[in-house]
């Protein structure tokens, strides 16, 4: 009776399956109402995080207090989409859900 091989899962692969990337803030479908807003995200370790407003450009975020963050300026009213990233040797490890916000100026 032949054994079957069984393919063991490399270090590499088993870390991109417990990465994590997480819009924290905004909330999904939140109303913004500053010409101003910083996003936080949660995230396990990676080189870097980046973030895309209505599928844009990729831009980088800081990371300070465990966090990382982007400081959102000069938005357009109505409705937007956000979607972080996290990185590792220019690479994607894994990539958020897609968190739906509204500005509406009061």
């Amino acid at each position: 009776m032949k054994k079957k091989s069984v393919k063991k899962k490399g270090v590499k692969e088993s870390y991109r399956r417990r990465c994590y990337v997480v819009i924290d803030f905004p909330e999904d479908n939140e109303i913004l109402s500053h010409c101003g807003y910083t996003v936080k995200i949660g995230a396990s370790d990676g080189d870097c995080v980046e973030i895309s407003i209505d599928g844009g450009n990729w831009s980088l975020c800081r990371k300070a207090e465990g966090y990382w963050w982007f400081d959102w300026i000069d938005y357009q009213e109505g409705f937007h989409k956000i979607e972080a990233r996290l990185r590792s040797k220019n690479r994607t490890l894994k990539n958020s859900i897609v968190r739906k916000c509204k500005y509406q100026f009061m």
